[in-house]
């Protein structure tokens, strides 16, 4: 879509993806595709209030020497945000791998601002980062996912031919490129690589986790691990919905829209202690 009249020429990491309203902006992180496809539906329902915009992983960062950095990506996507002087305030959104992304743009954004970004993380697991913590709190559950792990991944792991498209380095995921378009897979490579070096540090702000319903991970604590980073205000809101259909049940995401223009009070949530 064009880019608003009113905004000057937008950094190369910012596109616009619609909307006219005036009470701010919302800003999609890219996913492990490296694309922000999953924010369409949001998108049709944020278009009458919010400015939409998606960022991008542009040929530098993706060539960047060492590899593609979160770190790098945070710094890049707030000095852009930054420059492009969007309508305030700011939503950060972020979906699944990307809600990472978005922490750490939002992290590096906050620094400096006259206004905190409002971050919006949605089922983005990162309690597997703190394993020490969950192991203390519920070793059984933890010895019980390490054994299910195991016997998932045990064939891959003792082959001597390995799947080029089976990825492990990231020991607490198993994460098989051979379900996604050969177009994404290069991306989704050096995001996997990103994500297994990425050490993340606390941030003083707040942000409102979007859960959706886990019924086969019941471990899963309830702020799915961002209590231990985020030391600000931190919300939890439960959605009647698996990982995937969060952003395709229509009830859903009306929902999220909702929360993301009026905020998580008076919905069902959980205040993180």
């Amino acid at each position: 879509m064009s880019r608003p009249a009113s905004l000057p020429l937008l950094p190369p990491t910012l596109f616009a993806l619609g909307g006219n309203g005036a009470a701010g902006s919302v800003v999609f992180c890219p996913d492990y595709g490296g694309n922000v496809l999953y924010a369409r539906p949001l998108v049709a329902q944020l278009g009458a209030e919010l400015r939409c915009f998606g960022l991008r992983l542009t040929p530098p960062l993706l060539e960047a020497a060492g590899g593609l950095d979160i770190e790098a990506l945070g710094r890049t996507f707030a000095a852009d945000i930054r420059q492009a002087g969007l309508p305030q305030p700011v939503h950060l959104v972020g979906f699944s791998f990307a809600g990472i992304v978005a922490f750490e743009t939002a992290r590096r954004l906050a620094a400096g601002a006259a206004a905190e970004p409002r971050l919006w993380i949605v089922d983005t697991h990162i309690h597997r980062m703190f394993v020490r913590h969950y192991l203390l709190r519920g070793w059984r559950r933890e010895l019980r996912y390490a054994a299910r792990w195991l016997r998932q991944n045990l064939r891959h792991l003792l082959s001597a031919a390995r799947d080029p498209d089976v990825l492990h380095r990231y020991g607490r995921m198993r994460f098989d490129l051979g379900v996604h378009p050969h177009a994404y897979r290069a991306v989704i490579r050096l995001c996997y690589e990103a994500h297994a070096r990425y050490r993340p540090q606390p941030w003083e702000g707040s942000a409102t986790v979007l859960r959706g319903r886990h019924d086969n991970w019941p471990h899963i604590p309830d702020d799915l691990g961002w209590r231990h980073l985020i030391r600000g205000s931190l919300q939890t809101v439960p959605l009647q919905s698996d990982h995937l259909g969060l952003l395709q049940r229509v009830e859903t995401v009306q929902q999220i829209a909702q929360l993301i223009l009026n905020g998580p009070q008076g919905h069902p949530a959980r205040q993180s202690a």
